[in-house]
C-alpha cells in the first residue's frame, strides 16, 4: 500500500515537474513569436502613401477612389531607397476590367519624376476614361466586324493600359501564323485597339516576332 502511495507521489512529481516546463517553454515561445511581430516593421509605412494617393484622386475622384481602387501590398515592392507603389482598379459590375496603377516614390513619399506613371484613368479630362462599357464580346464582335483575321489560334484579349493613348483601351490580337518554340519561336499577325467606351477602333497593326 506504502509503495503505491509513493509511486502516485512520484508520478504525480514527474507530472507537475513536466506541466511546468511545457508551460514555460510555451510562454517564451509566445513571447518570442510576439516581440518578432512588435520588432518587424511593415514593409510599406503609412507616410508614403499621401502624395501618390492624393495623384490618383485628383485625376480619378475621391468617389471612383473610394469604390474601385485598393493598395495591392503583395505585388508592390520596397527597392533600396525607394517604393514601387501598386493599386488595383476593381469594378463589380464589370469583371472583364482589371486595371493596375503604378506610381514610385521615395522613402519620404515623394513621387519620382523620372519614374513613368502608370495606369490612372483621367476621369475629370473625360469621363468615358472611366467608362468601361464595352465588354469582351462585344469587342471582339467590332474587331470582327472590322476585319480582324481569326487566325491560327483563339486571340488573346484584355483591356490594358495603352502609353501613346494614355488610356486603358481593349487590345485584341490576331495570331496569323506561328512556327517553331522556345529560342526559335516565329509569330505574326494583327493587333486591334478599340475604345472601351464606346467601342470606336483606334488602330489596326500588324505585329512579328522573329
Amino acid at each position: 500500500m506504502q509503495l503505491g502511495v509513493k509511486f502516485l507521489k512520484i508520478l504525480f512529481s514527474f507530472t507537475l515537474i513536466a506541466l511546468i516546463l511545457f508551460t514555460t517553454v510555451l510562454s517564451l515561445t509566445g513571447c518570442s513569436c510576439k516581440c518578432e511581430e512588435e520588432n518587424n516593421e511593415y514593409p510599406f509605412p503609412s507616410h508614403i502613401f499621401a502624395e501618390s494617393e492624393n495623384l490618383i484622386i485628383a485625376k480619378t475622384g475621391s468617389e471612383f477612389f473610394k469604390d474601385y481602387i485598393i493598395f495591392d501590398p503583395i505585388h508592390s515592392k520596397n527597392i533600396e531607397n525607394f517604393y514601387e507603389l501598386r493599386y488595383k482598379i476593381n469594378i463589380t459590375d464589370k469583371p472583364y476590367f482589371k486595371g493596375e496603377i503604378v506610381i514610385y516614390v521615395d522613402s519620404s513619399g515623394r513621387i519620382l519624376k523620372d519614374k513613368n506613371i502608370i495606369g490612372i484613368p483621367d476621369c475629370f479630362s473625360d469621363e468615358a476614361n472611366c467608362d468601361f462599357n464595352i465588354d469582351e464580346e462585344q469587342a471582339k464582335a467590332i474587331a470582327s466586324d472590322a476585319g480582324l483575321d481569326s487566325g491560327v489560334k483563339a486571340w488573346k484579349t484584355g483591356i490594358l493600359w495603352n502609353g501613346k493613348y494614355n488610356k486603358y483601351l481593349w487590345h485584341i490580337i490576331s495570331t496569323t501564323f506561328e512556327a517553331g518554340g522556345n529560342e526559335r519561336y516565329i509569330a505574326r499577325g494583327k493587333e486591334i485597339l478599340i475604345e472601351p467606351s464606346n467601342g470606336k477602333v483606334l488602330e489596326i497593326n500588324d505585329w512579328n516576332i522573329r
